[in-house]
């Protein structure tokens, strides 16, 4: 008895052991995932920066070819057009890049870089300095960068895509949802009535009919019984669809009288999406919800020509504040596989510029893109 006592106190042992060695590695996977995105994602976030700074470095051209066409329909002098010269906005634009392209390198050799993203580091700060030659040439020779200038850049983006891919499908690809994952199964599973997840789903699908009226009645009394939980917000979300449908589009069962004017339905749209920004919860539209809020944002407060101010630096802080607050849930909720695609969506969608095919800054592909498509 004393015999079989040791052996199964042994056996219990061994067995205790191998339950911590199984959780220990679990932890330490854990802890490199961790290490590893957050390393990642900011390098993500760091290029849209530099992207940004481009972008605003790039508006003089289009300030000059405003100038040229207002002088050659008269609007403006010659006289004017040389004071208000627009080499002397490209030389300021090209100073103040340089200013901030200095500022981005100085914030990217701080971080805390793994050894295997050594090599990703290094062709990162290489792409950087060729960006602030690139502005200083236009300073110290007042002339414009040419495609030429450009091909020292060309096989650093190749050596960094190759690295991105490589380090995707080590610690990512396996972690990501199946590419035709609907995040409705995300939004109505933060309720638990089914009836109501019902109606949610037919105001849904009643917008997709170009029904907004009833989709309209339908979330209002929702977003009554749901108020101050998660749920209300992703109510909110779908209201600000219909709200910029109804204010975009036109519709047999929607009657426009006594109704708030468009403009007045797009300022309670964007209300609507900055107050799920600022709700600081992590939910399953984020993605979407940031879209939504800057492509209106830019809409009703920047402009949508190729001359109007596009604030990509102040977007992306806002983009940044949201991946933070999904990766911090994500962390806690290693399995929860639309989160972390939820952080490469936001990371994906690129800043808005300027656009030769569109005749307006590429804001317009996406306020077509999600209120005016068929």
């Amino acid at each position: 008895m004393i015999i079989k006592l040791a052996k199964l106190t042994k056996r219990s042992v061994l067995s205790g052991v191998l339950f911590f060695l199984l959780i220990g590695m679990a932890l330490s996977d854990q802890k490199e995932i961790e290490k590893i995105s957050k390393i990642v994602f900011e390098i993500f976030y760091i290029n849209l920066q530099i992207h940004a700074v481009l972008v605003e470095s790039d508006s003089w051209y289009w300030y000059k070819v405003n100038m040229d066409n207002a002088v050659e329909d008269g609007y403006l002098t010659e006289e004017f057009r040389e004071l208000y010269s627009a080499d002397t906005l490209k030389t300021r634009l090209a100073r103040e890049a340089v200013e901030d392209l200095y500022e981005i390198k100085a914030h990217f050799q701080a971080l805390d870089f793994p050894e295997e993203l050594h090599h990703l580091k290094d062709i990162q700060t290489k792409i950087i300095n060729e960006y602030i030659l690139l502005h200083q040439k236009i300073l110290n020779e007042g002339s414009e960068n040419t495609d030429q200038d450009y091909k020292a850049l060309e096989g650093l983006f190749k050596e960094v895509r190759e690295e991105n891919d490589k380090i995707l499908e080590k610690y990512f690809l396996e972690r990501l949802p199946d590419t035709d994952y609907d995040i409705i199964n995300e939004e109505i599973n933060l309720i638990q009535d089914e009836q109501d997840r019902n109606e949610y789903l037919k105001a849904v699908t009643l917008i997709k009919d170009k029904k907004y009226k009833q989709s309209l009645d339908i979330l209002e009394r929702l977003r009554k019984k749901y108020r101050n939980t998660p749920f209300e917000y992703c109510v909110k979300y779908r209201l600000s669809d219909v709200l910029m449908m109804i204010s975009y589009n036109s519709s047999d069962d929607y009657s426009t009288e006594g109704v708030k004017s468009s403009q007045q339905m797009e300022e309670e749209a964007l209300e609507l999406l900055q107050d799920i920004l600022n709700s600081n919860i992590y939910l399953p539209m984020l993605s979407r919800v940031f879209l939504r809020w800057r492509t209106l944002e830019q809409l009703k407060h920047y402009g949508m020509s190729n001359f109007s101010e596009i604030p990509n630096e102040m977007y992306n802080r806002k983009r940044w504040q949201i991946i933070q607050l999904i990766e911090d849930h994500w962390h806690k909720n290693l399995d929860d596989k639309w989160a972390l695609k939820q952080i490469f969506i936001i990371l994906n969608l690129p800043n808005i510029s300027h656009s030769t095919r569109s005749g307006g800054n590429t804001n317009m592909d996406y306020y077509f893109g999600l209120y005016g498509g068929e």
